[in-house]
């Protein structure tokens, strides 16, 4: 009777003692930077040695890359496209990045926002598992809304608006997140930042993390206050900050500045 009472005591305590290091394994939670690796389902040993050594592995899922105005040009695309491919791979290659250059990349130069891209985005071949555009032309929102509209108002895939140079209300709509440079100055329908006139620096290594952000998801993030952590993860780099309208004082949940 004293060995079982013994037992059981023993096993009260390592209980007690294993209680206390998981509370305290929760309440020592604290936000990381997202950290991606893109899996594959293919056997280790059914891979070439050269594919072993590449950074992703191929894969069915697709992000679609728009590169527009101050973004567009021959050198920053190859140069960006290069890093991309290097992570991710291009769809080409059975990778992931889809890129799309405005307006080389289009058809029909009258429509082709709102056309050839709502074509691209629309396309059933592809499993897209988020689209982002950088220096976003006039009407890429139009082009959006009608996928919105294809989705009863709700887009399944992350869509990303890097310093959009669209009507910025049609953007923020259409968009799970907008980011944009700390404002120089601002007119009634359009933000104008720093991006319009130079473009942002290091935008290969803020396109990079955005990729990594989006397939860490799956699906559309929820408009809310957790957009904040969410941009703060994939940008661990920069200070965030809510874009707020310099007229009526209000924030946009979705749209964001960054120095």
């Amino acid at each position: 009777m004293k060995k079982i009472l013994i037992t059981v005591v023993g096993l009260a305590i390592g209980f007690s003692f294993f209680s206390c290091n998981n509370q305290k394994a929760i309440n020592d939670f604290s936000e990381t930077p997202i950290n991606i690796e893109i899996k594959d389902s293919t056997p280790e040993n059914d891979l070439s040695i050269e594919e072993r050594n590449q950074l992703w592995h191929a894969t069915n899922k697709k992000i679609i890359i728009l590169f527009g105005y101050n973004y567009n040009d021959e050198s920053f695309v190859e140069k960006a496209t290069k890093k991309l491919s290097d992570s991710f791979g291009l769809s080409e290659d059975g990778g992931v990045i889809v890129p799309v250059v405005f307006p080389d990349g289009f058809r029909h130069k009258d429509k082709a926002v709102t056309s050839d891209l709502f074509n691209i985005l629309d396309d059933s071949s592809l499993d897209i598992a988020g689209f982002i555009s950088l220096g976003a032309p006039e009407k890429t929102y139009r082009a959006l809304t009608r996928i919105q509209d294809q989705w009863n108002g709700q887009i399944p895939f992350p869509v990303i608006s890097m310093f959009p140079q669209d009507d910025i209300l049609g953007i923020e709509d259409t968009s799970s997140i907008v980011i944009n440079q700390v404002q120089q100055a601002e007119s009634d329908e359009n933000l104008i930042t720093e991006s319009e006139e130079t473009g942002i620096q290091d935008a290969e290594e803020i396109l990079a993390n955005a990729v990594s952000y989006i397939l860490e998801l799956e699906g559309a993030p929820e408009k809310d206050a957790a957009l904040a952590t969410h941009v703060r993860q994939m940008l661990p780099e920069k200070k965030v900050h809510r874009y707020t309208d310099s007229e009526t004082g209000l924030y946009s949940i979705n749209h964001f500045v960054i120095e």
